[in-house]
């Protein structure tokens, strides 16, 4: 999937399996953390659509999506009411 299909309200993985999160206005990626430190970060360098170089893509599901927003504490996705009332 290239980089501009993936709707911008879910998470991306990469032909890498590096995880892209589209943050505020950008997407970004999740940094691990490396040389002994743990947990992981969203990248510094920011881009408008999905870098060609790391494609193809698969688009992450809603329910992947929210938990990687979570996961990262980025709190840029919220439900549309009729997926709340379908989820409870």
């Amino acid at each position: 999937m290239k980089g501009w299909e993936i709707r911008k309200d879910r998470a991306a993985v990469d032909v890498d399996g590096g995880v892209w999160l589209f943050v505020e206005f950008e997407w970004r990626y999740v940094i691990e953390g490396t040389d002994g430190a743990c947990g992981s970060a969203m990248s510094f360098d920011s881009f408008a659509v999905l870098p060609e170089g790391y494609a193809p893509y698969r688009e992450v599901d809603l329910p992947g999506t929210v938990l990687l927003c979570r996961a990262a504490k980025v709190a840029h996705y919220q439900y549309p009411k009729q997926e709340k009332e379908i989820r409870r």
